[in-house]
């Protein structure tokens, strides 16, 4: 999986260097339990969240996704993508658009 990071990420309180986990995702090392909220492939969705384990599969080997957030555990992902469309309910249309020309 090939990854670009949204300029202002997202992020779970527990994670306090967002530096480092970037550096050890762009060298495929897996970190436990950690959940990315990307912007959708599918026309139909904005946002998409990915368990670490599933995102280093085959399937996504040669496909490009920009992160938009990162949270420890499923359930702070699920928590962090409410936040995210808290922040941008004023331009809820053109969210996919703002990630992915801010990365």
């Amino acid at each position: 999986m090939n990854l670009k990071f949204y300029k202002k990420l997202y992020l779970d309180d527990k994670i306090e260097n967002e530096d480092y986990i970037i550096q050890q995702l762009k060298d495929n090392v897996k970190i436990f339990n950690l959940y990315l909220i990307c912007v959708s492939k599918n026309v139909n969705h904005i946002l998409d969240i990915f368990s670490l384990n599933e995102a280093f599969k085959d399937r996504y080997r040669d496909k490009e996704y920009v992160v938009v957030g990162m949270a420890y555990g499923k359930k702070q992902s699920f928590m962090l993508v409410k936040n995210i469309f808290q922040d941008n309910l004023k331009d809820i249309n053109n969210m996919k658009e703002k990630f992915l020309k801010n990365k």
